[in-house]
């Protein structure tokens, strides 16, 4: 596997290609994927047993696989698809009861600057929130990351995603995907489609786990110039959705 280097680029660099997709609307529909997710990026998500529920039958069948939800239905990435990274924030997720005794999440993103422009509509939350996330305690409230990502498929097709990790999948994949960023050329290319061979026992818990230590299928490849086109394509026609991340 070919290892490639984490480094940030610098803020300008960054800033300035923002700057030009805003600036450039126009793209081509050709290969573009246009989930059902209203004015937001679908989740990239990990399908757990604990997910599948008469409520949500979409999920069933795909234990273990990573992919997203459009339309009602759960569409697994197939081996083989490349992530790159757009852009990531700090985020945290908090999981509580509400009024009617139901699980609910609540998530507040850090305060971050792009092209000039401050974003921070949940940062007072996130910093009230970031002590009692950082103390293990308490498992309900979690630090992770969301980020921007572009799944590159096989067949050339492209579907922007929200990554929004935490616990598990936040140390199962995130630190694999933080290298490969779309602004340096590189991708993380995943060779397999489920994930349930990577699974360890828990001794604490019991319970079965995907575990980052196991994942070993996967390499880090320079994209060609047609699947950043595709990405920047991707990026393009849903500036919209982008807009509301940052605004999240």
């Amino acid at each position: 596997m070919s290892k490639v280097k984490s480094e940030n680029l610098p803020a300008k660099v960054e800033d300035n290609m923002l700057a030009q997709l805003k600036a450039d609307p126009a793209a081509v529909d050709e290969g573009l994927i246009t989930p059902s997710a209203g004015a937001f990026y679908p989740f990239l998500e990990m399908v757990f047993p604990i997910m599948i529920n008469p409520e949500k039958p979409h999920y069933k069948g795909h234990e273990y696989n990573l992919g997203f939800v459009s339309g009602g239905k759960f569409e697994a990435l197939p081996a083989g698809t490349i992530l790159t990274m757009f852009d990531s924030r700090n985020a945290i997720k908090r999981v509580y009861q509400d009024d009617n005794g139901q699980e609910t999440n609540e998530y507040c993103a850090a305060k971050i600057t792009r092209n000039g422009v401050e974003f921070a509509n949940s940062a007072e939350r996130f910093e009230a929130l970031k002590e009692e996330a950082q103390d293990r305690s308490n498992r309900s409230v979690n630090l992770g990351t969301s980020s921007v990502v572009v799944a590159l498929y096989p067949d050339g097709r492209a579907v922007v995603l929200n990554f929004s990790a935490f616990k598990t999948v936040n140390g199962y994949l995130f630190n694999y995907l933080q290298p490969a960023k779309l602004q340096n050329g590189v991708g993380l290319q995943i060779n397999i489609d489920n994930h349930e061979c990577n699974l360890t026992k828990s001794k604490t818990t019991g319970y079965y786990y995907p575990d980052g230590k196991k994942f070993k299928q996967w390499e880090h490849v320079t994209l060609e110039k047609e699947q950043s086109k595709a990405a920047l394509n991707a990026l393009q026609k849903t500036a919209e959705e982008y807009d509301n991340w940052l605004k999240a």
